[in-house]
C-alpha cells in the first residue's frame, strides 16, 4: 500500500508584499472585561477582537464607521461591597465588546446540559456579527471567576444543596449586577430539582420570592419579539412545555434571577455537528424547538445587557443595531444557500494562475501562523496573540470577470468561533478589497459564501467602509485569507471555488 503523502511544510515568508496604499487608522473600541468584574488593576490586559485591517502593531477593535461611533460607550462603573477588594458593577457588555456566559459548576449534576451555553454563545456571536465577541465559561459558584460572567446558567435534574461559600459568592455577584438563570432539566412529572431550587433560592435570597414575569415585560422583546408567543405557544417551549410563564426574583428593582421549567437547556443542546441533540416533547420539530430556545436565551442575554444599569442613548442605538443583525441572520444565510445551490463551481486556481505558494506576509500581523499543505488542503496552525489576526496570501494572475461568488470550504478544529474574510488585490495599482468577515463555527463549515458583486467590501476609496464590490476583477493580483480567531487552534481550508 502506498504511503500517504506527507504534508508539505511551508515556512513563514518574509518576502515583501507588492506595495499597496496605506490604510487610515480605523476607529477603535477598547474592550473591557465582560461581566461584573474585579476592579481593573493598573496596566491590566484587556481583550481585543480586531475585525478590520489595522496597521501593523496596532491593537484595536476596528469596526465599520457606521457602528464604531455607536460602540464607543462608557466603561463599566459602580462598586459593590465585597470581601477584600471591591467588585466593579456589571456595567454594559455592549461597551465591553465581549460577553462571557457562565455554566455553573455546583454540588449537583451541573453538566447535564454541557453544550447549551456554548451553543447559545455561538448563536449570539453568529447572529450579532461584528458587534460582540461571545464566550462560554464553566465556573464554580464559589470562584471569583463568576464576576467575569454577564450571567450564569445553572441546570440540573437532582436534589442539591449549595455550600455556604457558594451562597456567599453568588449573593455578592447578584448584588454587583450579575444574573442567574436556573433551568429545571427533569422529566415532565419530576419535581425533585424544582423543590431543591426553590429551597436554595430561599437560602440565597431570604427576603425575596419567586414571582411570575408579566408577558409585557421587556425581557420578552429584548432581542426577539416574543410578546405574541412562539409557534402557537404563549412562551417558547424548551424540549418540554410545563409552564406558560417565566418566574424570577428581583434584586434592586431588576430581575436578577430567572427560573425556567420548560428546559431550555435541553432545547439548546447540540451534537458535534451543531444539530439539535434532543427531540422536542411538544409538537415542534427539533429545529423549531432549538430556534425557540435560542430566541429565549438571547432575549435573556439582551435583557441582562440592558438592565445592569440604565442604558444611555448610544447604547440603545447599539442594542437596536444588534437586534436587527440577529433577526436578519437566518434570512441572510438561507439567501446565500439559495444563491449557490445547484450552480456549477470551478476551483479558483483553475481560473487564477498561482505565481507562488501560500505564505504568511510578515508585516500584517505579529501573531504566529504556521502553514501546512497537503494537495489543495491548506491547514493553518494559529496562535492567537495580541493582534488577534492571522493572514495568509498567494500571488496570482488571472481574470475573475463574470465570477459572482467565491465559496470556501472550512473545517475548524478550534473550541471557539472565528471569523474569516477574504482580500483581493486587483488592477495595475494592486487595489485592495477586503470583505466583511463571515462567522466560522467549530467543526465543518461547508459553504462560506462571499458575493463578489455585493457592496460588502472595504477599500481605500470607500475610506475602509464596507460599501464596495470587487472592482477591476479582470486583473487579479493576490488572494488573501484573513482569520480573526477567539482562541488558538487549527483551521483547514479544504477548497476554494468560484461560481459564475
Amino acid at each position: 500500500m502506498a504511503k500517504a503523502a506527507r504534508p508539505q511544510e511551508v515556512k513563514q515568508a518574509a518576502a515583501p508584499e507588492p506595495e499597496r496604499p496605506a490604510e487610515p487608522e480605523p476607529l477603535a473600541v477598547d474592550l473591557a472585561m465582560a461581566g461584573p468584574a474585579k476592579a481593573a488593576l493598573p496596566g491590566s490586559r484587556r481583550s481585543t477582537v480586531p475585525v478590520g485591517l489595522p496597521e501593523p502593531k496596532t491593537v484595536r477593535h476596528a469596526l465599520p464607521a457606521s457602528t464604531a461611533a455607536q460602540a464607543a460607550l462608557p466603561a463599566p462603573v459602580g462598586t459593590a461591597a465585597g470581601q477584600g477588594a471591591g467588585t466593579a458593577g456589571l456595567g454594559h457588555q455592549v461597551s465591553a465588546g465581549k460577553v462571557v456566559i457562565g455554566t455553573a459548576r455546583y454540588t449537583g449534576d451541573w453538566d447535564c446540559d454541557k453544550t447549551a451555553m456554548p451553543n447559545l454563545a455561538y448563536q449570539m456571536e453568529r447572529r450579532v456579527g461584528l458587534a460582540v465577541e461571545t464566550e462560554s465559561l464553566t465556573v464554580p459558584l464559589s470562584s471569583p471567576d463568576i464576576f467575569k460572567c454577564a450571567f450564569v446558567f445553572l441546570s440540573g435534574h437532582s436534589d442539591f444543596a449549595l455550600q455556604a461559600s457558594e451562597i456567599q459568592q453568588l449573593r455578592r455577584y447578584l448584588d454587583a449586577g450579575g444574573a442567574l438563570w436556573i433551568n429545571d432539566s427533569t422529566h415532565e412529572g419530576d419535581t425533585t430539582f424544582d423543590a431543591a431550587a426553590r429551597r436554595e433560592l430561599a437560602r440565597l435570597l431570604p427576603d425575596a420570592r419567586l414571582e411570575p414575569m408579566p408577558m409585557n415585560h421587556p425581557l420578552f422583546s429584548a432581542c426577539y419579539d416574543l410578546t405574541g408567543g412562539y409557534k402557537g405557544y404563549e412562551i417558547p417551549p424548551g424540549d418540554k412545555y410545563r409552564e406558560n410563564r417565566l418566574h424570577g426574583i428581583r434584586v434592586k428593582d431588576r430581575w436578577a434571577v430567572i427560573y425556567t421549567r420548560n428546559d431550555y437547556g435541553d432545547g439548546l443542546e447540540i451534537d458535534p455537528n451543531t444539530h439539535p441533540l434532543m427531540k422536542s416533547l411538544t409538537n415542534l420539530s427539533p429545529a423549531e424547538m432549538q430556534e425557540g430556545a435560542v430566541r429565549m436565551g438571547m432575549n435573556f442575554a439582551f435583557y441582562i445587557l440592558h438592565s445592569a444599569r440604565e442604558a444611555d442613548d448610544a447604547e440603545k442605538l447599539k442594542l437596536a443595531d444588534m437586534r436587527r443583525s440577529a433577526a436578519a441572520v437566518p434570512e441572510m444565510e438561507e439567501r446565500s444557500r439559495q444563491l449557490v445551490a445547484g450552480k456549477q463551481s470551478q476551483p479558483i486556481f483553475q481560473v487564477l494562475e498561482p505565481q507562488e505558494q501560500w505564505m504568511v506576509p510578515a508585516d500584517w500581523s505579529r501573531d504566529a501562523t504556521a502553514i501546512a499543505l497537503n494537495g489543495e488542503r491548506l491547514t493553518l496552525n494559529i496562535t492567537r496573540g495580541q493582534d488577534g489576526k492571522n493572514v495568509v496570501n498567494r500571488t496570482v494572475q488571472g481574470d475573475l470577470t463574470g465570477c459572482r461568488f467565491l465559496v470556501v470550504q472550512v473545517h475548524s478544529q478550534m473550541q471557539s468561533g472565528a471569523r474569516l474574510a477574504i482580500g483581493i488585490s486587483t488592477g495595475e495599482n494592486w487595489s485592495y478589497h477586503e470583505s466583511a468577515p463571515q462567522y466560522i463555527r467549530p467543526g465543518n463549515n461547508p459553504d462560506v459564501v462571499f458575493d463578489l458583486a455585493a457592496k460588502t467590501f472595504k477599500t481605500q476609496a470607500t475610506n475602509w467602509e464596507y460599501r464596495s464590490a470587487v472592482e477591476n476583477a479582470s486583473k487579479v493580483r493576490t488572494i488573501h485569507l484573513l482569520l480573526y480567531p477567539i482562541s488558538s487552534g487549527t483551521i483547514a481550508i479544504d477548497d476554494i471555488k468560484v461560481i459564475r
